[in-house]
């Protein structure tokens, strides 16, 4: 795993530094306007997405859902509530 995530830096470090290569050669102001409009959009949806993956949760939300996780659990060990195999737990994610 690690070495997947030190690929993966030196790859978008290596993408980075290309792509810096390329607008330092531009001498083209429509063209750096153009690159610059780009980049700016992309932040914006950037903070847009991350606000939509992770919504905010209180930590009484949170502890909630764990409380109620906790007696699903322990119902399940009892014999109550009948629990999922772990393979469609795992096709849920």
């Amino acid at each position: 795993m690690k070495g997947e995530q030190d690929m993966a830096a030196m790859t978008l470090e290596a993408e980075k530094n290309e792509l810096i290569r390329r607008i330092l050669d531009v001498n083209d102001i429509n063209i750096l306007e153009k690159i610059k409009k780009l980049l700016h959009q992309e932040e914006k949806n950037i903070d847009i997405v991350a606000e939509e993956r992770v919504p905010y949760r209180t930590k009484a939300e949170i502890l909630a859902d764990f409380d109620e996780a906790c007696k699903e659990m322990k119902q399940a060990r009892e014999g109550e509530l009948k629990g999922k195999p772990l393979e469609d737990l795992l096709n849920e994610l």
